[in-house]
């Protein structure tokens, strides 16, 4: 892991835009001085680069030049938007607390995490899960029945305010 005096000699950071800019030329001069850092993982959607032969995620490399503590943490994208770098855009923590901020999946059908139609049961049913278990909400008539529970649950438990929506 790079320190983030190791990280200041070779990257300047601008947590209004989220971007970094080389100071100092890289090995074999890739990267010279005034260049933008990072490329996209299109696999992934993150923003990564090297510094001195250490590659990590920019937003992870954000926090350690803002001086935060990451060992053991995890470097949120409050708004789901995975280049979006920017520090107002960037929370440090626990995995259980970054998935209580997940964005809907491309194939979610209801519009709404944990919301699903039973065709079996001719029902609505919400569920959510808490610390890796799985909470049955119940089974309802009436879709915004079952959204309603779901989102009390969200609250009851903590979620954040940006759970279940779209980048």
């Amino acid at each position: 892991m790079i320190t983030q005096k190791e990280l200041k000699e070779w990257v300047s950071y601008d947590p209004d835009t989220g971007l970094f800019t080389a100071i100092k030329d890289s090995y074999r001069r890739v990267r010279k001085i005034g260049d933008s850092c990072g490329c996209l993982d299109k696999a992934k959607g993150y923003m990564q680069f090297s510094v001195d032969g250490k590659k990590n995620l920019s937003h992870r490399f954000a926090a350690i030049y803002m001086g935060v503590e990451i060992e053991g943490k995890e470097v949120d994208h409050i708004n789901h938007i995975k280049h979006d770098n920017r520090w107002v855009n960037l929370r440090i923590v626990e995995h259980t607390s970054n998935q209580r901020n997940r964005p809907i999946f491309k194939n979610n059908k209801s519009g709404v995490i944990g919301v699903s139609f039973v065709k079996a049961a001719n029902k609505w049913y919400a569920s959510i899960q808490v610390n890796y278990k799985s909470i049955n909400l119940g089974f309802y008539e009436k879709i915004e029945c079952a959204i309603k529970a779901r989102k009390n649950a969200e609250i009851k438990h903590g979620f954040h305010i940006n759970h279940g929506k779209s980048p």
